[in-house]
């Protein structure tokens, strides 16, 4: 009876953590895609991504 207590418990925190896990994962993910973008030249202008040309229209580096 007690081991079948203990196996449910440790299964819920294990479902528990990989949620969390995800969580991050999907965050670490999102901000690295952020940074590497910009980078690359896009930006978020006018409620969208758009590549910026720094020829054209070069942006203050903050």
């Amino acid at each position: 009876m007690n081991k079948s207590i203990n196996s449910e418990r440790t299964l819920k925190e294990i479902r528990r953590a990989n949620k969390i896990l995800m969580a991050l994962v999907i965050v670490l993910a999102l901000v690295l895609g952020i940074v590497v973008g910009k980078q690359k030249g896009w930006v978020w202008q006018n409620g969208r991504w758009e590549q910026r040309d720094p020829a054209v229209n070069p942006s203050p580096m903050n």
